[in-house]
């Protein structure tokens, strides 16, 4: 029925990852399924993509916060005499 698979190299894009995958069929060579979503489809896709990124963008921000703040209060933990805030 087939007469090979091909995959590219694994790409990773906002925290998503992308693989072509190329098949070849017998008697009628590479088949290509066609996107048949819509405009709007795309669009909300697109807007959710956003959505998604800007998240994954704020939790990295606050889990730096937090690493820091943790750091902080192991050293001030560790310095006897000081004060911690």
């Amino acid at each position: 029925m087939h007469e090979g698979i091909w995959s590219e190299q694994t790409e990773t894009h906002r925290g998503s990852r992308r693989q072509k995958v190329d098949v070849y069929l017998k008697y009628i060579g590479m088949f290509d399924v066609p996107d048949t979503r819509t405009p709007e489809e795309i669009e909300t896709e697109r807007v959710a993509e956003e959505k998604a990124e800007e998240h994954r963008r704020r939790n990295r921000e606050y889990m730096r916060r937090r690493a820091a703040e943790r750091k902080e209060a192991e050293i001030a933990a560790a310095v006897p005499g000081q004060i911690a805030v």
